[in-house]
């Protein structure tokens, strides 16, 4: 696929899995056979989810097959080209991926297809769900997203996400090894690209990027652009990177804020402070989701914040540098919340495109926040993400 010279590429490093999905009208119980309601497959992964938000978010609607290729996809009109990094099996789940995947435009040349001879199939969910409680019950199997960036496979990763191709924003969640992500944080680092993390599932451990021994999650923020994660998220993220700190022991309190009688007109405090301890380890823009209640931001520096980077000053000072900018925005009402599951896929993908777009960050976050009110609307997973046209 030919990226023009005009356009900016998104590059989505993570997860592939394809969703197995059953509905019943009540969970079994151990060694019982139950008739189910529904069954359905669709393709998922965090990774695979962000980077087609990324691509439907860049243009108005559906493209159509390029008359060279019917593998291949005109993308011309769009501002922005999406590649995903990644690896799926060589069986039926992990082609019909790459193929969902083509039809959203998306540049699959960096999903490596690991060989049938293996015994790594591609990751899968399967989805328990009953239908009148939705109480359900999920059994995640990694598969091929266990060895991104693992052993030889790293100096692959950075072949892929730094080469020649140019890559304007990076995009990473914590479905694939976190030794991977924390040791792409360190060379995004070193080589001046654009991050935008969504560490989820938040990470529970500090990490080594490779084996070295040297930094890890605490470490490998220091000047991060992008954080989104939702409060859970943020507060699990907090604790692990908390001892590395020194907001954790001058009265800096995560885990109990203000109520929510604290939150108008001021931001809630203990999503301030949240903010405030991420801020310290060096990240430049900090966007706690809160489903139902909206949206937090927090800019740190002097100015207003920006989606191309900021003015990272000594490290030594960055922990008692204010936010300079924060806000807290509501959520859209909708009609209906159908499902919510790709909504903070959705978000990030809008985020992202706004970003390149030139917003600035509390512009790209209610650009964002609309996006993620059309998905909530729609059932299913990848195929309720909007396209830009439905948002605008």
């Amino acid at each position: 696929m030919t990226t023009p010279h005009n356009q900016k590429t998104i590059t989505v490093l993570g997860s592939l899995n394809t969703d197995l999905l059953t509905l019943t009208a009540r969970l079994p119980v151990p060694g019982e056979t139950l008739p189910s309601l529904s069954f359905s497959t669709g393709p998922g992964g965090k990774g695979a989810n962000q980077a087609v938000a990324c691509a439907r978010l860049s243009r108005q609607g559906q493209i159509e097959p390029s008359s060279s290729s019917s593998s291949s996809f005109s993308v011309q009109h769009s501002p922005v080209q999406v590649r995903m990094v990644g690896a799926v099996g060589d069986d039926v789940f992990g082609h019909e991926l790459l193929k969902c995947l083509r039809g959203d435009g998306v540049d699959v040349s960096g999903v490596r297809v690991i060989p049938d001879g293996g015994k790594t199939g591609t990751g899968t969910a399967v989805v328990i769900v009953e239908q009148g409680s939705g109480e359900n019950r999920i059994l995640v199997n990694a598969g091929a997203n266990g060895g991104v960036g693992v052993g030889e496979d790293l100096g692959r990763v950075f072949e892929e996400v730094f080469g020649g191709k140019g890559t304007a924003l990076l995009v990473m969640q914590c479905e694939i090894p976190l030794g991977t992500v924390v040791g792409v944080l360190r060379e995004a680092k070193r080589r001046g690209v654009q991050v935008l993390w969504n560490p989820a599932p938040a990470p529970t451990e500090e990490g080594d990027g490779d084996g070295d021994g040297e930094g890890g999650i605490a470490d490998s923020l220091y000047g991060l652009h992008h954080l989104i994660l939702n409060h859970a998220e943020a507060v699990t993220l907090a604790s692990t990177t908390a001892s590395t700190t020194a907001t954790s022991n001058d009265g800096f309190d995560y885990h109990h804020g203000n109520n929510d009688e604290d939150r108008n007109p001021q931001p809630d405090l203990q999503r301030l402070n949240l903010s405030r301890h991420f801020h310290s380890l060096g990240v430049e823009n900090v966007v706690i989701t809160l489903g139902a209640e909206g949206v937090f931001w927090s800019c740190k520096g002097e100015g207003p914040g920006t989606m191309n980077g900021g003015n990272l000053q000594g490290k030594e000072d960055i922990h008692t540098m204010p936010a300079a900018e924060v806000g807290t925005i509501e959520a859209v009402k909708v009609e209906k919340v159908v499902d919510t599951t790709a909504a903070g896929d959705t978000f990030v993908g809008a985020y992202a495109v706004g970003g390149l777009d030139g917003l600035g960050v509390g512009e790209a976050v209610r650009w964002a926040n609309r996006a993620a009110a059309r998905t909530v609307e729609r059932s299913g997973a990848m195929g309720s993400i909007p396209f830009r046209g439905e948002v605008e």
